[in-house]
């Protein structure tokens, strides 16, 4: 009550939320007060509204206990801060990170009040920048300067984007998104609709974005609630939506990218990559690829906190600033693509890698280009109409390679590394380059992602005996290690890489089967191999199962990863032995039908089997088998002889057409690691009187 004056404030009001979450996120995060716009205080009452809050306030009654930037302790070092104030600098780091979330911002600003000192903060994508504490009972005028002047900003100036319109439930342009959002079943692009539809529901605030474009000029987007959103606060804080172009009402939906993009010397715009992927030139455009639509930055809107940071350390080097410069910019692409673990079967799976491996090939070879991020946010699938049959639209589900952001030119000379750190996903980065952090990502890195991709989305949507997922999921793709500050992939990733083997964290060897196996022989921790069948007696008929048989993507696996053991034999060479199994007996499974485009690329007949090129596994590297590494370590390097291999398995194996099972990853596992996998943090401190900070990032440096 003491701010709610309208000398004070005549266009806000404060509201006190501390007990009341905003029932509109799943988090049910609530902070202690804001500063709302009087126009939308009817929509807040006494929640926490993220939406809608100006100004985020949070107080605690401890100074220097929950002071997150006090450096107080002997070192000064963030790492010889309190429990409190790390868990005190996360929580305030989440609130800010909604904020952004929620709306469409620049910068946010936040008051920090600890006892009888405050301090203000500005965040943005770049990191923070906070002043130093001041005792506000001691200088009242502070404080009040600083809520007296926060009051009279701009929109602009607290931090909204001017280029983002909120779209008002009355206006033309909510009725064309109501429209649009009307689902009519069996019509092309029905998923995109279905995609815009969700977006609209609920409380969702609807936007009106403009995209400039230097050739095509300005366009305005229509959009709802973001398909996704990155999480984190510092770094390119993408979002997504499914999008109504604004200037074609009638036509179909579109998929509009928002992103803070590394704005370094040498990194280009991702649209100036999709054109050139796009253009008719070097033997035509690249298959299963985005089409661009429009691009280009926003404005002239930058990060700051990195120049404040500059400012504070003028004797030491700018490369050397551990804060990126950000700067805002919106791509628009025609296609919109589906979740890649929204695969129907396993087999779709392999021809949607089948396609990524081609469009990865045609890239690096026709328009000397390599991706540099195979993850699962960038492997998509996309329904795509192939032919009309007597009339019928024909449509395939086929692979699409998108999100070319990190891309860049083959044999590209740098004086220096574009970002300061590592480039990649690091769940799907590979071995070699997570142990080697300035490694130059080459055609082997990203095709072993493409290899650990495969093995996310089976291990979570495909049967085996793995009781825990949660386990090997941590293990395999988020393991990392801490050396003197840096960080480096962890071992599971690395054995397997090396021994040729899958196997679960008991180093049990891991198969996957037609359809879920029966129990274990034995009441185990974790099982994820073939099992014997129990002793006479020793369980009731009703709880046996018969074993329904070895499911065909472990020949898959196995191809590859004689594959990749051979690379890493031959270029980091150790000891390796490998785990085998014997063949059982399999049950009759109705088999799915094979692309018929993926056959007529590499001229298959469904109707010849043929042989595959690779045997037995491998065993540890000798003089004797040196020349046969050699030739299966080219294929790594090989689209096609890589793309060969895979479509080997995918014309010759019988594929059953119904053998995905519910995720098996819990449902609480970001939850019970996601105090490690956001460790990550890095301090700035200086003398000077505002600080910066990096925030703990969402996973080792990438």
């Amino acid at each position: 009550n003491a701010l709610n004056h309208d000398w004070l404030l005549p266009q806000d009001v404060a509201i006190s939320n501390a007990n009341t979450p905003d029932p509109d996120e799943k988090s049910k995060q609530k902070v202690d007060a804001g500063l709302y716009r009087r126009d939308d205080a009817d929509k807040v009452e006494k929640h926490t509204k993220w939406a809608y809050m100006e100004l985020s306030i949070e107080c605690k009654t401890q100074a220097v206990q929950h002071d997150p930037f006090d450096e107080s302790s002997a070192s000064g070092n963030h790492e010889d801060a309190s429990d409190v104030r790390q868990k005190f600098l996360g929580q305030i780091m989440s609130y800010s990170m909604l904020i952004f979330d929620h709306q469409q911002r620049v910068h946010h600003l936040m008051l920090l009040i600890f006892d009888e000192k405050a301090r203000i903060i500005r965040w943005d994508r770049s990191g923070l920048v906070a002043t130093k504490p001041f005792n506000y009972v001691q200088e009242p005028e502070l404080l009040g300067r600083f809520i007296w002047r926060f009051a009279r900003m701009s929109p602009e100036q607290r931090g909204h984007d001017p280029t983002a319109t909120r779209i008002s439930t009355t206006s033309a342009g909510y009725h064309m998104m109501t429209k649009h959002e009307i689902i009519v079943p069996g019509v092309v692009g029905d998923h995109a609709r279905a995609a815009f539809a969700k977006s609209l529901r609920g409380n969702s605030i609807c936007w009106r974005l403009r995209a400039d474009d230097a050739q095509k000029g300005t366009h305005y987007l229509l959009v709802g609630k973001p398909h996704f959103i990155a999480p984190g606060l510092a770094g390119r804080g993408t979002k997504t939506f499914v999008a109504v172009d604004e200037a074609d009402p009638q036509g179909p939906f579109v998929y509009l990218k928002d992103a803070w993009r590394v704005a370094h010397t040498g990194i280009k715009q991702e649209g100036e990559i999709l054109k050139k992927l796009n253009s008719d030139g070097d033997d035509g455009p690249v298959p299963y690829v985005p089409t661009l639509r429009y691009h280009g930055d926003v404005e002239s809107q930058e990060t700051r906190s990195q120049e404040i940071w500059k400012k504070q350390h003028k004797d030491e080097v700018e490369k050397d600033c551990p804060l990126k410069k950000h700067r805002h910019y919106r791509l628009v692409v025609n296609e919109v693509g589906i979740s890649l673990d929204k695969f129907e079967s396993a087999c779709e799976l392999i021809g949607v890698i089948i396609d990524c491996i081609q469009a990865h090939g045609h890239a690096y070879k026709r328009k000397n280009l390599i991706h540099r991020d195979i993850s699962a946010g960038n492997v998509l699938i996309y329904p795509k109409v192939t032919q009309y049959e007597h009339g019928n639209v024909v449509v395939e589900r086929v692979g699409l390679l998108a999100d070319w952001e990190l891309a860049e030119s083959v044999g590209e000379k740098e004086e220096g590394p574009r970002q300061p750190d590592r480039t990649g996903t690091w769940q799907f980065m590979s071995a070699n380059a997570l142990r080697h952090p300035s490694k130059k990502i080459i055609v082997q890195d990203d095709m072993e992602s493409l290899f650990h991709l495969l093995l996310y989305q089976a291990i979570r949507y495909l049967p085996h005996i793995c009781f825990e997922v949660g386990r090997f999921v941590e293990k395999y793709f988020d393991g990392y290690e801490e050396r003197r500050g840096a960080y480096y992939g962890g071992e599971k990733k690395m054995e397997t890489m090396k021994s040729g083997a899958l196997t679960t964290t008991l180093t049990e060897p891991l198969r996957f089967y037609l359809s879920e196996p029966g129990p274990p022989e034995e009441p185990r921790t974790e099982t994820c191999g073939p099992t014997t069948s129990p002793s006479s007696g020793s369980e009731s008929p009703k709880s046996k199962k018969p074993n329904p048989g070895l499911h065909p993507i472990n020949a898959v696996f196995n191809d590859m990863l004689q594959v990749l053991q051979a690379h890493y034999l031959l270029y980091l060479p150790n000891e390796s032995t490998v785990a085998s199994g014997a063949a059982q007996e399999r049950k009759v499974f109705p088999l799915a039908p094979r692309r018929a485009s993926v056959l007529k690329a590499f001229g298959w007949d469904k109707n010849k089997a043929r042989a595959s090129d690779i045997s037995n596994p491998l065993r540890p590297t000798s003089p004797a088998n040196r020349t046969r590494l050699e030739a299966l370590a080219t294929k790594l390097a090989s689209h096609e002889a890589l793309s060969h291999l895979m479509t080997n398995r995918y014309v010759n194996e019988d594929w059953p057409a119904e053998d995905r099972v519910p995720d098996k990853l819990p449902g609480s596992y970001g939850t019970k690691t996601g105090r490690k996998r956001f460790a990550e943090s890095t301090w700035v401190s200086s003398q000077s009187k505002t600080k910066c900070s990096w925030r703990p990032s969402g996973k080792p440096p990438v």
